[in-house]
C-alpha cells in the first residue's frame, strides 16, 4: 500500500486533471492502480483531498463503497466520520446527523458511534440531549468508594447502614454495590440487598429513581425497595440483589445462544411495556442494564434516567447506540425512544453472535428478526412499532415460528413457518401424502386383475342398491370414462367387459350398451395413438386385437379383418411363433378371414373346422373370450355346411 500523502497526491493530480469532480469510482481505479484496495482507506483519502479543495463531503458519494460483508460497518463508520467529523461541534451539527441517519438504521447507528467516539475523547461515555459529553467532576472521582467498606447512615448500633462487600459495576451516575443491610439483618441472617451509590451532586435524584422503579410492577423489573442520602452528602437507592449477570458481560451471549438471546429482549420488551403502563419512560435500556440468570431469566434495572412519560424537560443522558435519534438531537423523549433501544439491544445482540461464531439462524428466521430490529430503529418515531408490547408480539412469534403480526407474511413463508412450528405433524403429513400418492399410482398402474377387483367392489355396491337403474347409470359412466381416458382406458374396458360379462347381468340392453362402450374406448384408444404417432406401440396393438375381437362378437367380420390384416405382421416380426400372445392374434386374424369366406362362401370347411377346433383347444385356458368367438364360429361353419 503506498504512504497516506503519496495515495492523496495522485487522487488531487486526478481532480486537477478533471472539468469537474470526478466520481468515487475514478478515485478507487487510480488507488487500486497503486496497490491500495481497502475501501475504508479509499473514502479516507477522497474525504482528504476533497477537504483540501473545499469540496462538499457527502455521504451519498461513497455509497458505491457500502457492500455487504464483515467489513460493511467500517465502511459506513468511515464514510459518515469522513462526512460529519470535522463539524461535531457546530451549532449544524444535530440537524447533518438527522439527515444521516434518516439514511437507515445502519447509518443512524454510524452517526450514534461517531457520537460515542467524541463523547470518549472528552472524557464521558454518555451523550445529553444536546449531542455534548458530560464530564463527571473531579472531586466525586477522587471520592469514589472502595469496597470493602462501610457506608450511609447510622442504623441499629452500627455508624453505617450498609456494609459493601464488593462493587458490582460503575454507570454515569454512580456506583453499584453487592451489600448487607444491617436495618434488616441480625446474628443469624444477613440481608443481602444491591446499593447505588450517587455523588453529592446528584444525591437528589435517589428518591426520584426510587418512586419512579418502584411504581413498575413486573416480574421482569427489579424491584426497588428504599433510598436515602448519606451524612457524607452521598445519595443512594437500595434494590432487590437478583443473582446472574449483565447481559454485557463476556460470555453471557454465547450461553444464551440466539433464541435465548431473542427471548431475553422479548422479557425486557415486557418489562418496558409495563413500566409505559405505569407513566414511566426507562430512557437507557442498554445490555448493561439488563441482569440474566442462569436459567435465561430477565429483568430491567436502573432507573436513573427514568422520567414520566409526560416529560418536558431536557436532562436526559443515554448511551449513543442504544439512544434514538431525537433524544440525541434534544427532542422531547416519548415511549418510541425506549422501543428503539431495545430494537438497538436485539441488534446488539445480534451482531454480538455473529462475532462470536455462533450457530447461524435459518436464513428466514435471520430475515424476519432483522426486519423487527430494523423497525424498532426506525429514524422516524412514527414509523417504529407503536407499543412496547406490539414489539413483544414480534418477538413472541419469532420464537413460535409464527408470522410477525407487524407483516403480511407470504404463502410461501407462512408455509415454511408452519412447518418449523410442527414438523412432526408435517412429517407425518407428508408420509401420509406419500403414502396416498403411491397407493393411488398403484391403482391407476396396477395389473388388471387390480381393476377387476375395483369392478367386483362396484357390483357389490350395485347389487345392494337393487335398482337396474343405478347399474345402467354406473355402466355409462363407465363408458364415458373409457372414451375420455384416451391411452388409459384399457383397465376401465376390461371391468366393464368382466362386470357385464362375467357376473351375467340379465339386461340385454344393457349388455348390449355396454359392449357399445366398450368398442368405443378401443376405438378412442387407438385413435389417440395414431394422433401421437404412437400406432406402432403394444398398447395400441393390443388395442386393435380386442377391438376386432368386439367386432368378431358383434358379427363384424369386415372391419375385424382389416384391423388384424394390417396389424398380423407387426406380431409376427416381433413375437415367436409359439408365443401365446401372438397365437391368439393369429386366432383372431383366422376367424376373421374364416367368417369372411363363410360370407363369400369360399372356405374350405373340413380344413377350417379342424384348423378353428385346434385353436379353441389352444386358447381356452387362458382367453374364455376368444374361445367363446372359436367355438361360435365353429357352430356357424358347421351351420352353413351343405
Amino acid at each position: 500500500m503506498p504512504p497516506m500523502a503519496d495515495a492523496v497526491a495522485r487522487v488531487l493530480a486526478l481532480y486537477r486533471r478533471e472539468a469537474s469532480d470526478p466520481p468515487f469510482e475514478r478515485v478507487v481505479e487510480v488507488l487500486r492502480a497503486e496497490g491500495l484496495v481497502d475501501d475504508v482507506h479509499s473514502i479516507e483519502i477522497d474525504a482528504e483531498v476533497r477537504r483540501l479543495l473545499g469540496r462538499e463531503r457527502s455521504v451519498e458519494r461513497w455509497r458505491s463503497s457500502f457492500r455487504r460483508g464483515p467489513d460493511r460497518e467500517l465502511v459506513l463508520d468511515a464514510a459518515v466520520t469522513a462526512s460529519l467529523g470535522d463539524h461535531l461541534d457546530d451549532p449544524g451539527f444535530p440537524e447533518m446527523a438527522r439527515r444521516v441517519a434518516a439514511l437507515g438504521p445502519e447509518f443512524a447507528a454510524a452517526v450514534a458511534r461517531l457520537r460515542l467516539v467524541h463523547a470518549w475523547i472528552q472524557g464521558d461515555e454518555t451523550v445529553g440531549v444536546s449531542g455534548t459529553a458530560h464530564r463527571p467532576s473531579d472531586p466525586d472521582a477522587r471520592d469514589a468508594l472502595e469496597a470493602p467498606c462501610s457506608f450511609g447512615p447510622p442504623c441499629a448500633g452500627h455508624n453505617h447502614r450498609f456494609d459493601l462487600r464488593r462493587e458490582l459495576g460503575t454507570g454515569s451516575s454512580g456506583q453499584v454495590f453487592e451489600a448487607i443491610d444491617r436495618r434488616y439483618s441480625d446474628g443469624a441472617y444477613r440481608h443481602v440487598v444491591v446499593v447505588k451509590v450517587l455523588p453529592p451532586h446528584l444525591a437528589h435524584r435517589a428518591e426520584p429513581e426510587l418512586l419512579r422503579g418502584s411504581r413498575v410492577q413486573h416480574p421482569s423489573v427489579v424491584r426497588w425497595l428504599d433510598s436515602g442520602v448519606a451524612p457524607d452528602g452521598r445519595g443512594f437507592v437500595v434494590s432487590e440483589l437478583v443473582a446472574g449477570r449483565t447481559l454485557e458481560d463476556p460470555g453471557v451471549l454465547s450461553v444464551l445462544g440466539r433464541r435465548g438471546a431473542v427471548d431475553v429482549v422479548r422479557q425486557i420488551a415486557q418489562a418496558v411495556a409495563a413500566a409505559h403502563s405505569a407513566g414511566v419512560l426507562h430512557l437507557d435500556v442498554k445490555p448493561a442494564n439488563i441482569l440474566v440468570s442462569e436459567s435465561g431469566e430477565a429483568r430491567l434495572c436502573d432507573f436513573g434516567a427514568a422520567q414520566p412519560t409526560d416529560l418536558d424537560a431536557a436532562s436526559i443522558q443515554s448511551t449513543p447506540f442504544f439512544a434514538s435519534p431525537e433524544v440525541l438531537d434534544g427532542a422531547p423523549a416519548g415511549p418510541a425512544a425506549d422501543i428503539y433501544a431495545l430494537g438497538a439491544v436485539l441488534r446488539w445482540c445480534a451482531d454480538g453472535l455473529d462475532a462470536i461464531d455462533a450457530p447461524p439462524s435459518p436464513r428466514a428466521d435471520a430475515d424476519r428478526l432483522e426486519s423487527i430490529w430494523r423497525r424498532a430503529m426506525a429514524p422516524d418515531p412514527a414509523s417504529r412499532p407503536p407499543t412496547a408490547q406490539a414489539l413483544t408480539d414480534d418477538l413472541s412469534a419469532w420464537l413460535a415460528h409464527r408470522p410477525l403480526p407487524s407483516e403480511v407474511p407470504s404463502i410461501a413463508a407462512s408455509l415454511q413457518l408452519s412447518v418449523r412450528r410442527d414438523p412432526v405433524t408435517w412429517v407425518l403429513g407428508a408420509s401420509a401424502l406419500v403414502a396416498v400418492t403411491l397407493v393411488a399410482w398403484l391403482w391407476i398402474d396396477g395389473l388388471i386383475e387390480e381393476s377387476r377387483r375395483r369392478a367386483d367392489r362396484l357390483a357389490t355396491e350395485a347389487r345392494q342398491l337393487r335398482a337396474q337403474a343405478a347399474l345402467s347409470q354406473y355402466v355409462d359412466s363407465l363408458g364415458d370414462l373409457a372414451r375420455a381416458d384416451g391411452l388409459s382406458t384399457a383397465p376401465q374396458v376390461l371391468a366393464m367387459q368382466w362386470l357385464v360379462g362375467e357376473r351375467g347381468i340379465p339386461d340385454s340392453d344393457l349388455a348390449s350398451r355396454t359392449v357399445e362402450a366398450q368398442r368405443s374406448g378401443w376405438a378412442a384408444l387407438i385413435e389417440s395413438a395414431t394422433a401421437r404417432g404412437r400406432r406402432d406401440h403394444l398398447e395400441a396393438k393390443l388395442a386393435a386385437v380386442n377391438l376386432a375381437l368386439t367386432d368378431l362378437e358383434r358379427a363384424s367380420a369386415g372391419r375385424a379383418l382389416a384391423l388384424m390384416t394390417e396389424d398380423l405382421p407387426w406380431w409376427r416380426e416381433r413375437f415367436a411363433e409359439d408365443d401365446p400372445i401372438r397365437r391368439s392374434t393369429e386366432a383372431v386374424a383366422y376367424v376373421a378371414s374364416i367368417l369372411a369366406d363363410l360370407a363369400s362362401a369360399r372356405a374350405d370347411r373340413a380344413n377350417t373346422l379342424a384348423r378353428l377346433e385346434a385353436m379353441g383347444a389352444d386358447a381356452a385356458p387362458r382367453d374364455p373370450r376368444l374361445a367363446l368367438v372359436i367355438s361360435r364360429t365353429i357352430s356357424q361353419v358347421r351351420r352353413d355346411s351343405p
